[in-house]
C-alpha cells in the first residue's frame, strides 16, 4: 500500500519525489515489501552515507546479497537506532545484523543484538533464529558443546528454516 501511495505522490508531485527523504521512505517501503531491486536502488544513493539510521535499512539490502562486510558496516552505523523501532522490526534488523557480525568474525558484537531479540519474548520463529545464531557465536568463540546444545534445541523447535540451518551447522561442526 505504501508503495502505491508513493507512486501516486511521484506522479502528482515530481519535485517532492526527487527529494532524498522521498527516496529514503520509498527504500524503507521496498525493504518491508522485500523488493530487493527497489530497495537497493532507492537506498543506494551516496546522499545517505551520512544518515546513520538508514544504515539499518541498507544493512538489510546488503545482507540479502550476502555482502557481509557491507552489511556489518551499515548495521554498525545504525545500531543505536534499534531501540526506537517497534519490536517486530527491531528483531528483524537485530537478527540480520547479528548474522552480519558473525559472518565478518565479530561474534562478540552479535551477542547484544541476539539478547535484544530474546529478552522481549519474540515469536517462535525469531527465537529459533536467535538461538541458532547464538550457537554460531558460541562456535566461533570456541565453545563447541554450548553451540551443539543450542542447535539441538533449535532442531526441536517448530521453525523449518532455523531447524535446517541448526542441523547443518551441527553436522559441519561435528565433522
Amino acid at each position: 500500500e505504501a508503495l502505491s501511495v508513493l507512486a501516486q505522490i511521484a506522479r502528482d508531485d515530481p519535485k517532492s519525489a526527487a527529494q532524498p527523504s522521498f527516496h529514503a521512505l520509498k527504500g524503507a517501503a521496498c525493504v518491508l515489501a522485500e523488493d530487493e531491486d527497489c530497495a537497493a536502488k532507492e537506498l543506494g544513493s551516496p546522499d545517505f552515507d551520512k544518515e546513520p539510521e538508514l544504515g539499518l535499512w541498507r544493512g538489510v539490502t546488503a545482507a540479502w546479497n550476502a555482502d557481509w562486510p557491507k552489511a556489518a558496516r551499515a548495521f554498525l552505523d545504525g545500531a543505536g537506532y534499534l531501540a526506537f523501532y517497534p519490536p517486530r522490526l527491531r528483531d528483524r534488523f537485530a537478527l540480520e545484523a547479528a548474522e552480519a557480525m558473525i559472518e565478518t568474525d565479530r561474534a562478540t558484537s552479535a551477542g547484544p543484538l541476539l539478547d535484544l531479540v530474546l529478552k522481549d519474548g519474540a515469536d517462535e520463529r525469531e527465537q529459533a533464529m536467535a538461538l541458532f545464531l547464538r550457537g554460531r557465536v558460541d562456535h566461533q568463540l570456541g565453545q563447541l558443546q554450548p553451540a551443539l546444545d543450542l542447535w539441538t534445541k533449535v532442531a526441536a523447535m517448530n521453525d523449518r528454516k532455523a531447524r535446517a540451518r541448526a542441523l547443518y551447522a551441527k553436522a559441519v561442526a561435528l565433522y
